[in-house]
């Protein structure tokens, strides 16, 4: 008993634990999925936000560019300047660069390289070129004058830099100016490098830049991708791998780790206390009924109607008034067994002696009445017919012979005649039928029918008809 004791106690052990380990890896699953799709979402977020910021100051560089683009080329001054007729006079050319020299180099930043050139170009074939003026003729090829608009201007990229042309505002056929200002973009390798976002020391998994090149498809597949376009149509790409997404699981699932393992050693000593207060009940019963060998005890133990063992104490109960009963039959069928075999037993001897009487008496009346002689012998003969032939089954033939015996002896004790006439079909007599089914009919056609008659004829008749007796 102690070892199915044991074994519900291990099972239910092992399955409270195996349940509170399942228990606890879904909800650590759950747990780091969520922490970090959360910690993702944030990273992402953050990146995307310094992405914006990023374009936002690349942005600004265009947009000075722009203001200063237009402040150039709305000064009639200048313009006047560049349009004036010098006749190649060469100390008014000098004073004229100069001039400009002077105008020019406050839009110039060569320490910070953020602005690379700054060009006019025009068709004012009597002013020399300098460092800020050259001659229509040296405009960059792709740029015409009727391109640009009257009242704008357009960006050109090339693989170095991006560059604004504008035409100034009083600018006409006749006297034609373009304003070139070129950014390089080392100024905007700078830019980029202040914000520094492609790198992520705390993953240690680092982020693709792309400026001006085409995502692939197979970048897009390994990558999140978050692209921008400048005011030039400069492009620029942010690629964040997506194994950042399972890096950052991995981390949380570090973090998260050793709470789980305690949390789980709190949901096992709980699971075995429970299983504890569970199974004690269980086990006391058990005990009890071990050592209560006849369970006789049992049925005064006193268990509450709402307490959990009183099914199957009821139940219990009823199976031992179950067996009790089943044992009192059984000892009853075995006392009448007794009594059928002595009954048997007595019906083997009985015959016997009766037999062995009768041939007695039937041996001392032949010497003084033969009729009572006869009498016997068919009593003996009869008797012997009905007890021994010892099968329950016996041939119409058989049956018959019982019926004369039965008759001629009734003849003789009532001294009467009754005639017994037989007409059964010989395919009949070789046919099994139960023993005795005609000496009750035969017996009750004597005492109630032909009793009181000095004569009296019984006629049995059988026949086969469509193989039916």
């Amino acid at each position: 008993m102690k070892y199915y004791k044991r074994n519900i106690h291990k099972k239910l052990k092992r399955f409270m634990l195996a349940f509170s380990v399942f228990f606890v890896v879904c909800v650590y699953v759950l747990t780091v999925f969520a922490i970090s799709e959360k910690s993702f979402s944030d990273f992402f977020v953050k990146k995307n936000d310094e992405f914006d910021r990023l374009t936002r100051t690349l942005n600004d560089e265009l947009v000075k560019a722009e203001n200063l683009s237009t402040k150039i080329t709305s000064n009639s001054y200048i313009m006047d300047l560049i349009c004036g007729d010098y006749e190649d006079d060469m100390y008014k050319n000098h004073n004229v660069h100069t001039i400009l020299n002077l105008y020019f180099s406050g839009f110039v930043d060569d320490k910070t390289a953020a602005i690379n050139d700054l060009k006019v170009y025009t068709n004012n074939d009597r002013i020399y070129e300098g460092r800020f003026i050259k001659h229509l003729q040296n405009i960059p090829a792709g740029i015409a004058y009727e391109d640009i608009p009257a009242e704008g201007y357009f960006w050109k990229k090339n693989k170095l830099s991006v560059s604004l042309y504008r035409r100034f505002q009083h600018s006409n056929e006749e006297n034609i100016l373009i304003l070139g200002y070129t950014i390089s973009y080392n100024k905007f390798n700078d830019i980029i490098s202040e914000f520094n976002i492609q790198k992520n020391p705390e993953l240690g998994v680092d982020n693709t830049l792309l400026f001006n090149e085409v995502c692939s498809d197979k970048q897009k597949q390994k990558n999140y991708v978050i692209a921008d376009a400048l005011l030039s149509d400069d492009t620029l790409t942010l690629l964040i791998p997506r194994q950042i997404r399972w890096t950052v699981f991995g981390e949380k699932a570090i973090i998260v780790f050793p709470m789980v393992v305690l949390f789980l050693l709190i949901l096992s000593g709980l699971s075995m206390f429970i299983t504890k207060r569970l199974t004690n009940d269980l086990y006391k019963f058990i005990e009890y009924i071990s050592r209560d060998s006849n369970l006789t005890e049992l049925t005064s133990l006193a268990i509450d109607e709402k307490d959990d063992m009183y099914p199957v104490y009821n139940r219990i109960l009823s199976l031992i008034q179950q067996v009790n009963n089943l044992h009192s039959e059984i000892n009853s069928i075995e006392d009448e067994k007794k009594i059928i075999e002595n009954q048997y037993i007595y019906a083997q001897i009985n015959p016997h002696l009766l037999y062995n009487a009768l041939s007695v008496f039937k041996w001392r009346c032949m010497g003084y009445d033969q009729s009572l002689s006869d009498a016997i012998d068919m009593m003996s003969d009869y008797f012997r017919k009905s007890i021994n032939l010892g099968n329950e089954e016996i041939t119409f033939a058989e049956e018959i012979e019982l019926v004369r015996s039965y008759v001629a002896l009734m003849n003789y004790i009532r001294e009467k005649k009754h005639m017994l006439k037989i007409e059964l079909d010989e395919d009949i007599l070789s046919l099994k039928t139960i023993r005795h089914i005609f000496q009750p009919l035969v017996e009750n056609s004597i005492l109630h029918g032909i009793r009181h008659r000095d004569d009296g004829l019984i006629t049995i008749q059988g026949t086969i008809d469509n193989n039916v007796i």
